[in-house]
Formats: structure tokens, C-alpha cells, sequence
């Protein structure tokens, strides 16, 4: 789980996740990815233990957020059947960045199908992309 607030008037961003992460896809580049320190939302931790921080990004406009949950990383394929990864994810929404959201999710769908063959689907697949 992610929460995202958007402070236009001081172009920030403030974001806290329960063991996600942010990419951020400024308008120059390079991606900078974000996470916090934290505990998943379920899971073997005590409760009481269990801690959340947040952090604030500043931002440009135009910018891309993406944030989602691990289901495309964590989806078996290719050739010797591993894993998609947080790295191929974040480079095709980097360089697809620029594209509207419609062709960036047919452009990412495509692959992700590639990717896959005949796998199953591992896990639920949830991404975001907002332009600020």
C-alpha cells in the first residue's frame, strides 16, 4: 500500500508506502526511485513493532509517479523462467515516459504478455502513473 499527497503550491510530494517503493520520472531524467522504511502491511511482524515513515520529494512539472503493487516484478517468464524485476519495469516506464498513459499501458501490457508465454499470472497486477 502507497499514499501519495501532491502539494502543488510548494511542489513537493509527500509519500509513505507499506513496503513499496516510488518511481519518479522527471522531465530531464534520470528515474530516481524512492522508499521508505517500514514494515509490510501483513505479514509475521509483531504489530506493536510495526513502524511507517514518510518522505518528501520535491518535484517538476510534468513529471510521471508510478506506484503499484509487486505483481509485475514478481511474474515468472523468459527464457530461463525467473522473475520480470524491478529493474525491466522501471526502464520501460522511463523510456516510455514521455508517451500518454494509454500507450504507455498497452506498450507495458505487451511486454509484460511477452514476458510471461504461457505462465500463469502470479499475483494480482495494480500500477499508477501520475503526471503532476
Amino acid at each position: 500500500m502507497s499514499v501519495v499527497c501532491i502539494d502543488d503550491k510548494k511542489k513537493r510530494i509527500q509519500f509513505a508506502a507499506a513496503n513499496r517503493k516510488l518511481l519518479y520520472v522527471p522531465n530531464g531524467y534520470p528515474a530516481q526511485v524512492y522508499k521508505t522504511k517500514g514494515y509490510p502491511l501483513g505479514g509475521w511482524q509483531i504489530r506493536k513493532l510495526r513502524s511507517f515513515s514518510s518522505i518528501e520529494i520535491p518535484y517538476e512539472k510534468g513529471s510521471n509517479l508510478y506506484l503499484g503493487s509487486d505483481g509485475i516484478q514478481d511474474q515468472f517468464g523468459g527464457e530461463k523462467l525467473k522473475k520480470f524485476g524491478s529493474s525491466r519495469l522501471h526502464q520501460i516506464l522511463q523510456s516510455n515516459s514521455r508517451l500518454p498513459f494509454t500507450d504507455q499501458q498497452r506498450l507495458l501490457k505487451s511486454n509484460i504478455l511477452e514476458w510471461k508465454q504461457n505462465e500463469e499470472q502470479t499475483d494480482d497486477i495494480c500500477l499508477i502513473g501520475i503526471q503532476v
